[in-house]
């Protein structure tokens, strides 16, 4: 089925339209779009999503304030190689998600970055921004070399609320 006129209508991208649906069912257009056209791949389990490709950035304790202070946009306290940061959007906080190639990551955190994409878009693609959290610059790195930037992301348990302390 061509998707185009659903795209011209709304004026947006199939994925934006898949969020929308998610989050505002009374679009009818997102609503009727496969999984599988937007780049998240449909499952048995409503509650596990895969995205087929998202950018993988790392951030360390000092690069700002809050993580000076191990300190997340959720509340919880920064854990070296525990949590990451995503839009809550898509991600809800609390999540586990399994990045392929990393390993398995709690989402507690966000940045203006992270929504905005920023990563990706550099390199040309519109796809989500997972930024993984260490306590030193130098392991980050570490990770960075180690690991491909563009890696498959599956959300293995959706937090029923999110983690707030």
């Amino acid at each position: 089925m061509n998707y185009a006129p659903f795209l011209k209508y709304c004026r947006c991208s199939a994925y934006s339209l898949f969020v929308l649906g998610c989050f505002l069912p009374e679009i009818s257009c997102a609503r009727n779009l496969p999984l599988n056209v937007v780049g998240i791949e449909p499952r048995k389990n409503n509650n596990v999503r895969v995205f087929h490709e998202a950018r993988i950035t790392v951030y360390w304790q000092n690069s700002d304030h809050y993580t000076k202070l191990l300190k997340s946009s959720s509340g919880v306290r920064l854990k070296n190689g525990m949590h990451v940061a995503v839009d809550p959007k898509l991600i809800p906080y609390g999540s586990k998600i399994r990045i392929e190639g990393w390993g398995t990551y709690t989402a507690v955190d966000t940045g203006s970055a992270v929504i905005k994409r920023t990563a990706a878009k550099r390199m040309g693609k519109n796809v989500p921004v997972v930024d993984v959290f260490f306590v030193s610059k130098e392991e980050a790195l570490r990770a960075t070399r180690m690991n491909p930037i563009f890696s498959r992301v599956e959300i293995i348990e959706v937090a029923k609320s999110s983690p707030r302390i």
